[in-house]
């Protein structure tokens, strides 16, 4: 894929959401002895997922894996998030998560905020760089498509509020039923994951027919129904929400953000009354008080909005985050 050489292995067994593949140290034994760079991705580098590498010219030949191999030249770990839900399993695999990160020469944190609230910013300071995520570029077109557009403004209208991504616990989309009911505004939520039946159940228990469940949806969809809504909402209220690629896609499209107060990279993301409204974690009112603040105020929604999209150029594009990743890695 563009340069890049891709690798996927058969999945035996899934525990505490890390997957055990078939043949996978086998795979990992090959591509280490090809590689020059071992770049991890934690909180997963204990299990192996998908494995690629590319090699251009000026640059290390890098291999990106999740599962940890010790006794490498160069290393580097992108440190996507602490582990929050299994605490009690964490206390047992703690060692070995102090050794992983002791081991590897650099950790890139992916803002500072979660830096500065979590336990990297503690023993391992001298070796940990902040490098923000961003989007690639193409990721979305400029445009959306025109014919997606008014297909979907004929299914749903325009002016909604939405939600992308998949749909785990720690999302708070529970909270956004909830402030639908309240408001009386139009939800759209796009996504597949485990809360898909305890949504649906919601939303029929508390008759939310202005609530959409879409389910999964394809880039083109994503791209028109933000161009679409009112805003983009991420109600997330647990640390494991690091970053949240989905506020991105949002700026890009000159979209004002509504999201829960987080000591994560979403506060880093985006700034309060400026390009987004920050609301209390949890709480459906005041999640409902700002929907319907945009939505009464198009000037506002259409300020904040151009304010996030110039937010995004100035600082958070993908192809930043890339070239101080690879200055790193060929350092």
């Amino acid at each position: 894929m563009d340069g890049i050489a891709a690798y996927q292995v058969p999945e035996l067994i899934e525990v505490a959401s890390c997957n055990v593949y078939k043949g996978g140290f086998q795979l990992l034994t090959e591509l280490i002895e090809w590689a020059d760079i071992i770049h991890y991705h934690y909180h997963y580098h204990y299990h192996y997922h998908y494995h690629y590498h590319y090699h251009y010219p000026g640059h290390s030949k890098t291999f990106y894996t999740s599962c940890w191999l010790r006794g490498l030249e160069k290393t580097i770990v992108t440190y996507h998030s602490d582990i929050i839900r299994q605490q009690t399993l964490l206390k047992l695999y703690r060692p070995m998560k102090l050794a992983f990160l002791g081991d590897v020469d650099v950790i890139v944190a992916t803002s500072p905020a979660y830096l500065d609230s979590g336990p990297l910013s503690q023993k391992y300071q001298p070796k940990v760089e902040v490098i923000p995520l961003g989007l690639s570029k193409g990721t979305l077109p400029d445009r959306p498509d025109k014919e997606v557009v008014d297909l979907w403004r004929e299914k749903l209208g325009e002016g909604f509020f939405f939600f992308s991504g998949v749909l785990r616990y720690y999302k708070g989309l529970d909270v956004q039923i909830r402030a639908a009911v309240l408001s009386g505004l139009k939800v759209v939520i796009a996504g597949a994951g485990f809360e898909w039946d305890k949504l649906q159940q919601q939303k029929e228990l508390l008759g939310a027919e202005n609530v959409h469940l879409l389910g999964r949806i394809t880039d083109d969809d994503k791209s028109a129904l933000i161009s679409l809504s009112r805003a983009m909402v991420l109600p997330s209220y647990v640390r494991s929400e690091a970053f949240g690629v989905s506020l991105l896609e949002g700026m890009f499209y000159s979209k004002p953000l509504i999201t829960a107060e987080l000591d994560t990279g979403v506060n880093y993301v985006n700034e309060d009354r400026v390009t987004d409204m920050k609301v209390d974690a949890q709480s459906s009112r005041g999640l409902a008080h700002a929907m319907l603040e945009l939505d009464g105020d198009p000037e506002l929604a259409h300020n904040m909005g151009q304010a996030a999209r110039r937010r995004y150029e100035n600082f958070l594009p993908g192809g930043r985050s890339v070239k101080t990743t690879l200055s790193y890695i060929n350092d």
